[in-house]
């Protein structure tokens, strides 16, 4: 963060004076009243000592006025002010002075703090800092949705949510008997009247926005590493069987239970297919695997899963039946990729 201050303010008209220490970078601007700076240090390893901005921007002060190119503007005006980044501001307080002139950037909300002791603006400064934390803010976000980004996960995810808008428009989504007239699927329709289509349409069908959310973020964030592993196809034929597979375990769980008429739909049999493949792929690269680990797998299952905990409207079954086809599937995939490629090598 600290070059990109530097640039954003090299970008305003201000020039860079060098110094030493690699924590510090200094801008400053010439006009005819004078030259005022800024050093901008980078405190997130608590690097500052009590006294050393001070001694910072005194210093800075000295150099430009030793500078013959700048003698002549800094012996009529030369202010400064420190703008620090820091990941703790209570510790990086601590090692400023009552008298220093500072700002704080705080790195992990991107948000320039301001203190009632302090200067409210610095010659335009204050402007230069928020739209560069902006703008960074922006590109994380968007690096961080590009990093989520493969083709067919965003694209089932894109299906289930324009689903939802059409029958939210039509009619309500935590109707049962609506979603069932679209789809949703139930054990008398399956095996009396054998619309087993039903098995792979309800796994579009959403009863709420929460419902769909639920699923939505689970699926955003387990479904990339699996289709990165297994491919566009692999992955597609993991959620397809699995949302088939799953609700197909639910059936018989109704059947069992002598539930004929429950209506029942949702994502969350295919991804916990989907888990349950990742699963599989996880155990076998463990020690490879830096990018996702179990930790984060166990909690986007815990997420589509534990709608389920103390609930008996929700299809258990299904989550449990995905996670065990999905792990199966995930296996012999897994397996069929990797001879592939070895065979390959072969040639």
């Amino acid at each position: 963060m600290l070059d990109k201050l530097l640039n954003a303010f090299l970008m305003k008209g201000y020039m860079k004076l060098s110094v030493r220490e690699e924590q510090v970078r200094v801008v400053f601007k010439l006009t005819s009243a004078g030259i005022h700076y800024l050093c901008l240090i980078d405190d997130t390893e608590n690097w500052l000592k009590p006294g050393l901005a001070f001694g910072i921007l005194e210093n800075v002060r000295h150099a430009l006025r030793e500078n013959e190119k700048f003698a002549k503007y800094a012996n009529v005006f030369c202010e400064g002010m420190t703008v620090i980044i820091t990941n703790d501001p209570e510790h990086t307080r601590g090692s400023l002075g009552e008298n220093d002139k500072y700002w704080l950037v705080h790195q992990p909300t991107r948000r320039l703090m301001i203190f009632d002791d302090q200067p409210g603006d610095f010659y335009g400064a204050k402007a230069v800092i928020e739209d560069c934390l902006k703008q960074n803010a922006i590109r994380m976000a968007l690096a961080q949705l590009k990093g989520l980004y493969s083709p067919a996960n965003i694209g089932i995810i894109a299906i289930n949510i324009l689903v939802y808008i059409v029958l939210e428009c039509l009619g309500s989504c935590e109707d049962a008997n609506f979603m069932h007239a679209h789809g949703a699927m139930a054990l008398y329709d399956i095996v009396y009247k054998s619309e087993y289509y039903r098995l792979f349409t309800s796994a579009f069908l959403h009863f709420g926005v929460a419902h769909l959310l639920y699923n939505m973020i689970a699926l955003l964030y387990l479904g990339k590493p699996l289709e990165r592993s297994l491919g566009t196809a692999g992955y597609l034929a993991v959620y397809v069987v699995g949302a088939i597979g799953a609700n197909a375990v639910s059936i018989a769980w109704y059947m069992y239970q002598g539930a004929y008429f429950t209506v029942s739909a949702g994502a969350s049999g295919a991804i916990c297919a989907v888990a349950g493949a990742l699963a599989f792929i996880l155990l076998k690269n463990r020690k490879e695997n830096k990018s996702f680990t179990f930790i984060r797998w166990a909690i986007f299952v815990a997420l589509v899963a534990g709608q389920g905990i103390g609930d008996s409207s929700v299809n258990n079954a299904a989550h449990i039946g995905g996670l065990a086809i999905g792990f199966v599937l995930g296996a012999i995939l897994y397996m069929i990729k990797t001879a592939k490629v070895k065979s390959q090598k072969r040639i």
